[in-house]
């Protein structure tokens, strides 16, 4: 099985990277006697749910106006909810793990056995920042690999001219500074604290552990944390502290005007966040998606599927390198208190979430719309295939 996901997935990951006319969709809009189609899960879902998604739905779809409802709910407890079947769908950042995978999938709640989906809905693109005030900043920003962002992070590199990291540099700007590093993290299960590790993790086992969900907030104990951000502002005014070395979405840091480090991809590149630096989301993250590193998962996969969730967008072999999927999860069948129209309306608005019109709205809010091909074929697989 491990075999045969790879291969799936090796296969999608190709075809996202060919340029092809793109199949047309198979999901077909019905708005016919829609019934209350009720998600739960993470803050930035729930402020697109009611700032883009739902709006545009009812506007679609006049007899859905009020039955699509999104509730802010941490993780763990919305997806205790989805696999109890007490929630039809989730807005996840970080996918379900692999235990609670496979109980949602033959749950005793369900008559049968049912597939789960992890459909990725958008893009975010996450940067690194420094603030160094007593030497001069290598031109173009500090370059870090995987390993000396993570030596960085677990408190082996304590100044910004430390040789382990002065060597990454392409010029000697940092050669003899001893500034000390001022160490910035975002407090609680953040979604970056999981992608900034997992970036980490691609070439320092150390930090596969504390990229699981239960660990996000925790940091190895030698680590001498200065600032912790309680939110993207708050990570934003840690980034402006003398000597720091701080992380945040793109945006926050363009709007605060910080200063970018250079995240070396598989390739070796240390490609920007953006294809242009007038853009305020982040553009390059398209570029990744062919790039993506396989996970595998040994589990069921439905037929002629991708699981998505065992796609890692950091560390890709082209385009930028801290980039990440935020998801929308569902059974393929969804039974229990929902009725047809139930999971039909959960369809529908699924369908308007990833089509492109809608999509390409959310670099208004800061987030990279999916490539087109990615699109289509979610639109044509998974959700094509929910049903009562």
């Amino acid at each position: 099985m491990r075999k045969s996901l790879a291969i799936a997935i090796a296969v999608a990951l190709a075809f996202l990277g060919t340029v092809l006319v793109p199949t047309p969709a198979h999901a077909k809009f019905r708005c016919a006697d829609p019934e209350a189609a009720d998600g739960l899960g993470s803050r930035e879902h729930r402020d697109l749910q009611y700032d883009l998604w739902i709006p545009e739905h009812e506007a679609k779809c006049a007899a859905a106006v009020g039955l699509i409802s999104f509730a802010q709910k941490n993780e763990p407890d919305a997806i205790a909810d989805f696999v109890n079947r007490r929630t039809l769908w989730l807005g996840l950042n970080q996918p379900l793990a692999t235990t609670d995978w496979r109980t949602a999938m033959t749950s005793n709640s369900f008559s049968s056995y049912t597939y789960v989906y992890h459909m990725p809905m958008l893009m975010q693109g996450f940067v690194v920042t420094t603030n160094i005030s007593t030497c001069t900043t290598p031109k173009g920003g500090v370059r870090f690999t995987p390993l000396t962002l993570s030596l960085v992070y677990s408190g082996v590199i304590r100044t910004w001219g430390d040789p382990l990291l002065e060597r990454e540099q392409a010029t000697r700007e940092l050669a003899g500074c001893t500034e000390r590093i001022s160490i910035g993290v975002r407090d609680g299960n953040a979604w970056s604290n999981h992608v900034l590790k997992d970036y980490m993790s691609k070439q320092n086992p150390v930090f596969e552990g504390y990229e699981k969900r239960e660990l996000l907030s925790t940091w190895p104990g030698v680590l001498d944390i200065t600032c912790r951000g309680f939110s993207d502002p708050g990570m934003a005014a840690c980034g402006n502290n003398v000597g720091s070395i701080a992380y945040m979405p793109y945006t926050a840091a363009k709007a605060a005007n910080l200063t970018l480090a250079r995240l070396a991809n598989k390739s070796g590149k240390f490609e920007p966040p953006v294809t242009d630096p007038s853009h305020t989301w982040p553009s390059n993250c398209e570029k990744a998606v062919p790039g993506a590193v396989s996970l595998d998962r040994p589990e069921f996969l439905p037929p002629f599927s991708v699981d998505w969730s065992t796609v890692s967008l950091t560390y890709p072999s082209q385009g930028y390198a801290l980039c990440a999927f935020h998801y929308a999860v569902a059974v393929q069948s969804p039974q229990g208190n929902y009725s047809p129209y139930s999971a039909k309306n959960m369809e529908d608005h699924l369908e308007v979430m990833i089509s492109k019109p809608v999509q390409q709205k959310l670099t208004q809010y800061g987030y990279a719309p999916l490539p087109e091909a990615l699109r289509d074929q979610i639109m044509r697989d998974p959700i094509a295939d929910i049903h009562a």
